[in-house]
């Protein structure tokens, strides 16, 4: 008898628990994802009837846990604009892409003193900010030679040459503008450059850039994007106009933009995009792809409902950085 009672005791114990571990909820890890970017420009004055401005345009994208990096892509969008003594703008931008993009076509695997092309010096930095804090990628051991920053850690001199100097300043920018979400399973990060010449006036970077947060259905539930516009002017006898220097993102300039005046909806450009950002959340990249729009004053703008009360900008730059990003895609362990 006593045998039988303490059987029965086992079994509803061993009830209870089953019941427990199954009505548990499985733990949704939260993760804040960012990105970031700085910008650099480099002027050549008129020599031998050309001149040339080289834009520089370095995006970082983060996802963190806690302080840990879980997740890190740096890449650079590099494009340069060429003149004649006219102010005559003579570069061909019908192709822009990032050093990442180009692979080996970059061309630093001849010249590099280890044998890495850029894209895997890249990479190298990338795995080795894995698994550590913040605080640690930001503090690493740095040298600085004729050429900028380098890195100075023992197990990185075999893998990374190159300047960190934009790579630093870049990710410090994407940390602090980190977005907590929640069911992330997926990071994804890609631009899109838009370079803009006009004769005797100027010549213009656009770079679109893009972090998304993925859930295990491959659905967006973080986006962020930001575009990184930067112009230099050039009078008709082919010298530069006024002082070359880089300038805030559009999302950093807030109402100093100063679209709101001429917006029909009364909104700065921050605003719009925050609203943008919004609609994407809960979209695949099928969705991204059939977004309805229309051409608008050379714009083409959106034409879906839910988003016209609250953007009206350009949006197929952004259409192309996110389904970009989403050939991208790494899974956050």
């Amino acid at each position: 008898m006593m045998k039988k009672v303490l059987t029965a005791v086992i079994s509803v114990a061993l009830l209870a628990g089953c019941s427990s571990t199954a009505n548990k909820k499985p733990e949704v890890k939260k993760l804040k994802v960012g990105i970031g970017s700085v910008s650099n420009l480099k002027p050549k004055e008129l020599k031998d009837n050309q001149g040339s401005v080289q834009f520089s345009t370095t995006i970082a994208t983060v996802a963190l846990e806690g302080d840990v990096i879980k997740y890190l892509n740096f890449d650079v969008a590099q494009n340069t604009s060429t003149f004649d003594g006219t102010g005559k703008f003579t570069s061909n931008h019908t192709e822009t892409p990032t050093k990442k993009e180009k692979k080996d076509d970059y061309g630093m695997k001849k010249a590099s003193k280890i044998g890495k092309e850029w894209y895997e010096q890249a990479e190298s930095l990338e795995k080795w900010a894995i698994g550590k804090k913040v605080s640690d990628f930001k503090n690493m051991k740095t040298k600085k030679d004729d050429h900028g920053t380098k890195v100075a850690e023992t197990d990185l001199q075999t893998g990374v040459t190159v300047r960190v100097d934009d790579f630093l300043a870049s990710f410090d920018k994407a940390v602090n503008a980190a977005v907590e979400v929640e069911g992330v399973t997926q990071v994804a990060s890609a631009s899109s450059t838009k370079m803009e010449n006009k004769d005797a006036k100027s010549t213009r970077s656009n770079v679109t850039y893009a972090a998304l947060a993925l859930d295990k259905d491959n659905k967006i539930v973080l986006a962020l994007t930001d575009v990184a516009q930067n112009t230099v002017k050039v009078t008709n006898k082919g010298a530069f106009d006024g002082e070359v220097k880089p300038e805030q993102t559009k999302l950093e300039k807030k109402d100093a933009y100063g679209m709101k005046k001429a917006s029909k909806i009364g909104k700065e450009w921050y605003e719009q995009n925050a609203a943008l950002d919004k609609w994407f959340v809960g979209k695949t990249k099928a969705d991204v792809e059939g977004m309805k729009t229309e051409v608008k004053n050379n714009h083409v703008v959106s034409t879906d409902k839910d988003l016209l009360s609250g953007a009206t900008i350009g949006v197929d730059e952004f259409q192309k950085a996110i389904v970009k990003a989403f050939a991208n895609v790494k899974e956050v362990k």
